[in-house]
């Protein structure tokens, strides 16, 4: 594993002021004081010893020097610590303060080797002209930031003021630099609480476009969703980088970029830790990174599962699956589990204790009625979670087609039942839903449940004139999107009773489709999404306009009992675009639906009726 830091950053033991190492550079001035600070490979002598100073402005400041004087340091390794020496004319410290800077160091460093030094904020003595340049430094920074503020209303702005006050002189720094600069939000980002009780943060995937000109930065960063507020921005990742995981703990914010998967502080966006992955990850084939308690767990295309410890970046183990290209990374109580094949070709499951990689196995079988032909998955084969998580089922096989019920913490199988042979389906393609007692799932042109306890079947209903997307379930209704296939294509949102069929009520939606992320709205043909809530589905529709202004979103309640919208409303989009696309992606906390459209965070408040929150 790469470690996430290294000896570019740290800060003069002079004066303070933060400095950085080049990558392969042995000596740096220090460009307050011109203390020159020489990384060395050598061992410690027995003078050495006698000057180890500690790295802190006020100790080292103290030996004689005088104030804003340059002084010659040598870093070098003693009992698997750094430690700073005062190579000509300097004061040895005292043996108390000596240990303590050790100790201090090794509880930052660990045993490894020499990483970065202390981050300790500057502080000048009050006697020392030194200290009235830093702040001088500071206060110009500050004074220099104000025009991007004023002018640009950059997020970035508030966030280097907080920096340069509280002295993380370093992160302002590289804030600075990208004040005034164009967010664009991409199609990753996910809303997670806040640390330390406080408000959800929004973290999401950027590219940011300096306003001089010159090539784009791909940044990870944090916004409050309450304040709007700039909370952290990452170091610039690969430009390459589109689309990731976000996973969050208290602690780290997990991310993969290309190859590299990444853990970056929630404190600042810095990075914690990082190490090389096998292989890249197809997220559009395979979910296949997992937050697993103190455990982060990523399966890579060459069928390399690795399990990582969240807090140290520590490989804890890993296995190599038969079979390349995998399709799913699975939770099954304690262990993590992905389907695979044998040496007949025949697939099989294979679950792996999460702490310690202990392998469990089993061959999910579909055997026919006389026994004469029998079943397996495949590699390819889903597993669908109950919502609880406590069982999964399985759909495979071919004449006979199975479908199973197994509990998730024994991996033993509860019922198989055979599949309607006069129902055709695709069962690569179809998601089940859930009801208190019922897994239903679609066919090529209706629905079947069986029933959770004991896996008895029967066909819902079936209407070749339509295909049907699963949407949910409310009482004894089952909620489907039903698109005609006869004549033009034309969509509606069906209820019908999941245990006789009868169509309850269907609400018409004409010509206009489903929403597909970051989609092109056209003009004539708002997109829809539906999403239940406590009093009725809400069905949400983005609406363009000829001008390239007047994008609205709709919104109608439709009720749970009549299916009838209780009045259509209308709110304006406030954005100015040529194209209007749907959004890249939203997320529903309570009645507010957070989505990222045009390129911006936004939240419609379904309480208030009203837009809540925009950012950048």
């Amino acid at each position: 594993m790469s470690d996430a830091n290294s000896l570019r950053t740290l800060r003069c033991p002079n004066c303070g002021a933060p400095i950085e190492f080049a990558p392969g550079q042995s000596s740096i001035h220090c460009r307050f004081c011109d203390s020159v600070i020489e990384n060395s490979s050598e061992a410690m002598t027995a003078d050495d010893h006698a000057h180890v100073i500690s790295g802190s402005p006020d100790t080292s400041a103290g030996t004689g020097a005088a104030p804003g004087q340059a002084r010659r340091f040598v870093i070098k390794m003693r009992n698997g610590a750094p430690v700073v020496i005062e190579s000509a004319g300097g004061a040895g410290g005292t043996p108390g303060a000596l240990d303590a800077q050790v100790q201090s160091w090794q509880s930052s460093f660990g045993s490894g080797g020499v990483t970065s030094m202390p981050m300790a904020r500057p502080q000048p003595r009050r006697s020392s002209w030194l200290g009235c340049v830093i702040w001088a430094v500071l206060i110009f920074a500050i004074v220099g930031a104000i025009p991007a503020i004023i002018f640009a209303s950059s997020p970035q702005a508030g966030a280097f003021v907080q920096q340069v006050l509280s002295g993380n002189i370093q992160q302002a720094l590289g804030t600075a630099s990208t004040i005034g600069t164009r967010i664009v939000i991409g199609s990753s980002g996910t809303i997670v609480p806040g640390a330390n009780d406080s408000p959800p943060e929004a973290i999401m995937l950027t590219t940011q476009y300096p306003a001089s000109g010159g090539a784009s930065q791909t940044r990870m960063v944090a916004v409050s969703t309450t304040t709007r507020k700039l909370l952290w921005q990452s170091g610039p990742l690969d430009s390459k980088l589109y689309d990731t995981p976000i996973l969050a703990t208290t602690d780290f914010v997990f991310i993969v970029n290309q190859q590299q998967l990444m853990a970056l502080r929630r404190t600042d966006g810095t990075l914690g830790w990082q190490d090389t992955l096998a292989d890249k990850v197809s997220l559009s084939l395979c979910d296949c990174v997992k937050l697993v308690g103190t455990r982060l767990a990523v399966f890579t295309d060459d069928g390399t599962l690795e399990v990582f410890d969240t807090a140290t970046g520590k490989s804890q183990w890993k296995v190599s699956s038969k079979a390349s290209s995998p399709r799913g990374l699975y939770v099954l109580g304690k262990r993590l589990a992905f389907m695979d094949r044998n040496a007949k070709t025949q697939g099989v499951l294979r679950a792996f204790d999460v702490s310690t990689g202990k392998e469990t196995s089993v061959q999910p079988q579909c055997a026919s009625s006389n026994q004469s032909y029998t079943g397996y998955g495949d590699w390819t084969t889903p597993l669908f979670l109950s919502p609880a998580g406590t069982e999964f089922y399985m759909v495979f096989g071919s004449s006979p087609v199975c479908v199973q019920r197994w509990d998730a913490q024994s991996l033993k199988m509860t019922w198989s039942t055979p599949w309607p042979n006069d129902v055709s389906a695709s069962f690569d393609s179809f998601q089940p839903i859930f009801s208190a007692d019922t897994m239903f799932l679609p066919t090529q042109s209706g629905l079947l449940a069986f029933a959770l306890a004991a896996g008895d079947e029967h066909a819902v209903f079936s209407n070749p004139d339509y295909t049907f997307t699963l949407l949910a379930t409310h009482g004894a209704d089952v909620i489907l999107t039903a698109r005609s296939q006869r004549g033009t294509t034309r969509y509606a949102i069906w209820a019908v009773n999941g245990a006789s069929g009868d169509t309850h009520w269907t609400f018409d939606l004409g010509e206009n489709p489903p929403m597909t992320s970051g989609g092109i709205v056209d003009d004539n043909q708002p997109m829809w999404l539906a999403q239940p809530a406590t009093d009725g589905l809400r069905v949400v529709r983005f609406q363009s306009a000829a001008d390239n202004k007047s994008y609205k979103l709709l919104m109608d309640m439709v009720n749970w009992d009549t299916g009838e919208s209780a009045g259509q409303k209308t709110f304006p989009l406030n954005l100015s675009t040529i194209i209007l696309s749907a959004p890249e992606w939203t997320i529903w906390k309570n009645d507010t639906m957070w989505m990222v459209i045009n390129y911006q965070l936004m939240a419609f408040d379904f309480g208030q009726n009203k837009f809540v929150y925009q950012w950048p």
